[in-house]
């Protein structure tokens, strides 16, 4: 008891910490029973390095092609809040679930205008998702078992707004910013059964990010309209690594569990708590 209540005390702190994955996993196999449901909540804050390929722009709805190759961005924020659902479709081998909830997105642009460095600031838009666990292996102290998962999100923000007079013409402006993006994440590892209560989970996963990004200049010059757009596409920049994870029993049906996951040029950390029923 005095080692549960060790770990308890571990993960409380650990939510100061000012941690950086990719989308919140879990252990990789089920573990609920045929018609069994389980619900909780989840935090997940992750910190993403991406690749943007910018493939048009147009200029008052002339649309120029181009191809700019990858453009590197670095240290993208995603802080995400999840209801979630588990449901046992055989026992103790596979269940499915689904999430929905928020994400707040944040990142540096690099971008100066008028000597103001411009920052992305979404808003709590949607994000959602769905899974399956498979256990394929089972054993006295360790079970062996495959996770796929899909999530959704999107994100979108003002990055600044100006007016004034240049040169002595009257001008105004607005830089607008959209994304959109969905991620899926296959994870095989074991889930170990350190002692009664407590279990311990990992393994290696595969990571893949796709996306459309949107900018907007709009404004206008001595009351004349115009606006300046371009798209591009969105991916991560690395697609393999790692992740663990813990699972401890408060009471009885109900549990807390924390995981840290990295690709080497993306890193995350989430909390989870759950009831089952």
């Amino acid at each position: 008891m005095n080692k549960r209540l060790l770990c308890i005390i571990s993960i409380v702190m650990t939510l100061g910490v000012n941690s950086m994955a990719v989308d919140f996993m879990g252990p990789p196999t089920a573990g609920l029973k045929e018609g069994q449901w389980k619900m909780g909540y989840t935090f997940h804050y992750s910190e993403n390095d991406l690749l943007a390929d910018f493939s048009s722009f147009s200029i008052n709805g002339v649309e120029y092609k181009i191809d700019s190759g990858d453009v590197k961005i670095d240290a993208v924020k995603v802080a995400r809040n999840y209801f979630t659902l588990n449901y046992g479709l055989v026992d103790d081998r596979m269940e499915i679930y689904g999430f929905i909830g928020c994400a707040d997105t944040k990142a540096d642009t690099g971008i100066d205008i008028f000597s103001e460095n411009l920052t992305f600031n979404g808003n709590n838009d949607y994000a959602f998702g769905i899974g399956t666990k498979v256990t394929t292996n089972k054993y006295d102290n360790a079970d062996w078992g495959v996770l796929i998962q899909a999530s959704w999100l999107k994100s979108a923000d003002t990055l600044g707004s100006w007016a004034g007079v240049y040169e002595g013409h009257t001008y105004s402006a607005k830089y607008d910013v959209e994304f959109r993006a969905y991620e899926l994440q296959i994870a095989v590892g074991p889930t170990i059964k350190v002692m009664e209560g407590w279990k311990v989970y990992g393994g290696p996963f595969v990571y893949v990010l796709h996306g459309d990004l949107k900018e907007k200049l709009s404004g206008t010059v001595d009351g004349e309209p115009g606006y300046l757009e371009s798209s591009g596409h969105l991916k991560q920049d690395n697609g393999i690594g790692g992740y663990i994870g813990t699972q401890i029993e408060l009471f009885k049906n109900a549990a807390i569990g924390a995981e840290y996951a990295s690709t080497g040029t993306s890193t995350g950390f989430g909390v989870n708590i759950s009831w089952t029923f």
